[in-house]
């Protein structure tokens, strides 16, 4: 497919960044290696996965709050496409997605430590999804 318009894609990148927030993401932009995925999340060498944050919370020790990640989205992918333009139509809806892409990628990247807010999201995008069959 074609990659979005530059001026469009911007824009949601903006977008997603707000959206999501300077805790979660720390920069979105084009990703020029994806080929399949919608996006994905890259962290500085520094980040610790997970399972390390995990343990070191059992352990009592002091960690940042929460990872920020650079969000990369490609803008050849119809779901990125469609985002873009629910935003228009229901943005609420496209807010959801936006969560639930950047919660994709932080599992992908092995970053997600609690999954819970991520599963309820799920099932209530497959609820708004089963109703419109």
């Amino acid at each position: 497919g074609q990659p979005m318009d530059e001026k469009a894609f911007t824009d949601l990148c903006d977008w997603m960044k707000q959206t999501l927030g300077d805790k979660r993401v720390a920069g979105v932009k084009a990703g020029t290696r994806l080929v399949g995925s919608p996006v994905i999340a890259l962290s500085s060498d520094k980040m610790m996965t997970a399972n390390m944050r995990r343990i070191m919370k059992a352990m009592k020790q002091p960690i940042d709050a929460s990872p920020s990640v650079n969000l990369q989205l490609n803008t050849r992918h119809p779901l990125i496409k469609n985002v873009a333009a629910l935003r228009t139509t229901n943005e609420a809806l496209a807010k959801e997605i936006a969560f639930q892409l950047y919660d994709n990628a932080m599992v992908a990247a092995g970053l997600l430590e609690d999954p819970k807010e991520m599963i309820q999201r799920t099932y209530s995008l497959l609820e708004k999804l089963s109703a419109q069959q």
